[in-house]
């Protein structure tokens, strides 16, 4: 999806191109008063654009002049309500307030959402004209709709949507987010990560495996593989950790010191005598429990290195209380 964004004063008008019922099409937003805030889809390459949008904007209509001008097609509109964090995914001009969005047809409400920008592993609830409705859901004229983030139901509060994972959470994470891997396996938690993963095979082993599929990608989430997700805010990787920590509500389940940070495999006890030739002179005489890694081979024990780990470790059990799972 390429975005461009043009300004005159105080006016702006951000370009979108992406795909509508397997055509081209280009969605505008303008914030101003007096075209209104709100979402509008054209047909490419038609005659001509109103004269009323062109005064107000006559950059655009000079950008055009090279080739076909832009011909408004007569369309349905909803309006749309996003809640809470969702609101990360707008612009800055329209957040937290309604949206009218302007369409052809009758499309799902999952194409609406998305085409605002907004992936669907982010939503948890959705609801038109207040009954709660699925992605395959229609959008008709006149429809109110509000969508909502987990963040935003009430505590313990499942999605019907069904894209919340349940159980064990396991993740799988691009090539942004290597440190933020690296916490995940201190923590316990299955954490999938190569830095030369490709988008294809993120999103088809994300999929394939249930695992939740943590990106700075915004539109990674939005293939149709992708079934769990989330969209990294922080740019910290400590604030990433207490940030996803606490968004699948995990702190209960950290099980400190028990994967591999190379190679994500559990670690197996290993007795002193069995890796005693491995090990350096002050590690032999100081320390007593080690954990081996069956996968690469790679010995753990609780050095120096494990107290600043700790301190991490303390960060995230803070978020509830919890105390760490043998």
């Amino acid at each position: 999806m390429r975005r461009k964004k043009h300004t005159q004063g105080r006016s702006s008008i951000t370009v979108h191109r992406t795909g509508c019922g397997g055509r081209r099409a280009a969605v505008f937003f303008a914030p101003t008063q007096s075209m209104g805030a709100g979402l509008w889809l054209f047909r490419p390459h038609k005659s001509t654009f109103p004269d009323s949008a062109l005064q107000a904007f006559p950059w655009f209509s000079r950008s055009l002049a090279p080739r076909s001008r832009l011909q408004l097609t007569r369309m349905n509109a909803a309006r749309f309500e996003f809640h809470a964090d969702l609101n990360d995914f707008l612009p800055r001009g329209p957040r937290f307030r309604p949206l009218e969005v302007r369409f052809r047809e009758s499309p799902s409400v999952k194409h609406l959402i998305e085409a605002c920008g907004v992936p669907h592993p982010e939503v948890a609830l959705i609801r038109i004209n207040g009954a709660v409705v699925d992605f395959s859901a229609p959008v008709h004229d006149g429809d109110r709709v509000e969508v909502l983030p987990i963040s935003a139901l009430p505590a313990g509060a499942a999605s019907p949507l069904e894209n919340q994972p349940e159980g064990e959470v396991r993740f799988i994470l691009d090539l942004h987010l290597g440190r933020l891997a690296v916490y995940l396996r201190i923590l316990g938690f299955d954490s999938l990560y190569r830095n030369d993963y490709e988008d294809e095979e993120l999103a088809r082993t994300a999929g394939e495996q249930g695992r939740v599929l943590l990106t700075r990608d915004q539109r990674l989430l939005m293939r149709s593989q992708v079934r769990y997700g989330y969209w990294v805010r922080a740019l910290d990787p400590q604030e990433q950790i207490v940030e996803v920590i606490s968004r699948y509500r995990l702190a209960g389940q950290v099980k400190p010191f028990h994967r591999c940070l190379r190679c994500n495999t559990r670690l197996q006890p290993v007795e002193k005598k069995a890796v005693l030739e491995r090990l350096e002179p002050l590690t032999r005489r100081y320390y007593h429990e080690f954990r081996r890694c069956p996968q690469c081979d790679q010995i753990f024990w609780k050095g120096s290195h494990y107290e600043r780990m700790q301190a991490l470790v303390d960060r995230v059990l803070a978020l509830d209380g919890k105390r760490p799972s043998a």
